[in-house]
């Protein structure tokens, strides 16, 4: 054997020394994000620590059955269907190299509060009132006698109908905030803290709405 061969048989050698001596410690997912919207995708990423060379190759998987459109692949995407109906999911990272080696996520789906924008519709006792939502405003005006007001400055912080009796259409949705910012001849007082709770139907054609201190639950018909 030359020396040539010689050297090439040693670096083998020591790589498949290397590779037997490999272990996997464990397995960690990196900044984990707290929910996804549907419609949308998400990468994620995760961490092998091992001694040795190990190899370093993860099996993504979904734990509970989920609408056909979500889905995650090897290398970590995860896609949710707009028709997910699932609240929360579970992912784990699984090691190959060593199944007992895994890490888990749960993720919480939320509809995108994009959904919302637009221009809604009440009627209740025979009198219509509109509902116009944007990123940063929510506007409220009662048709049939010009009066209402406008809300600023809201903040939309996920939440999860916990009625029984509604959270079938309407399953999950926003908290909404905000300080009143204009009124119409009305009594509503400017700079009110004002505290809605939206849920949106899965065909986001309906709107349940819910205002804090009171128990009405008035259902708002998307405007075409």
């Amino acid at each position: 054997m030359n020396s040539l061969n010689l050297s090439a048989f040693f670096l083998f050698s020591s790589f498949l020394i290397s590779c037997s001596n490999a272990k996997i410690n464990n397995v960690s997912i990196d900044s984990p994000p707290e929910s996804v919207f549907k419609g949308s995708s998400v990468q994620l990423k995760a961490v092998v620590k091992g001694e040795g060379k190990p190899d370093t190759t993860l099996n993504w998987v979904i734990v509970e059955p989920v609408a056909k459109g979500t889905t995650i692949t090897k290398e970590g995407l995860l896609t949710v269907s707009n028709d997910e109906t699932a609240q929360l999911i579970t992912i784990k990272a699984v090691s190959v190299a060593d199944t007992s080696k895994a890490a888990s996520l749960g993720i919480k789906i939320q509809t995108d509060p994009k959904s919302y924008y637009g221009s809604w519709e009440s009627i209740r006792e025979n009198k219509a009132r509109n509902l116009d939502l944007s990123e940063n405003s929510l506007a409220f005006k009662w048709l049939y006698n010009g009066s209402g007001y406008t809300v600023s400055d809201i903040k939309w912080v996920p939440a999860y109908n916990e009625d029984p009796a509604t959270n079938q259409d309407f399953p999950n949705g926003f908290y909404v905030t905000g300080i009143v910012s204009k009124s119409y001849n009305n009594e509503t007082k400017m700079g009110l803290l004002q505290k809605n709770t939206l849920f949106i139907s899965g065909d986001g054609k309906k709107i349940l709405r819910t205002v804090d201190g009171s128990g009405d639950q008035i259902v708002w018909i998307k405007k075409q």
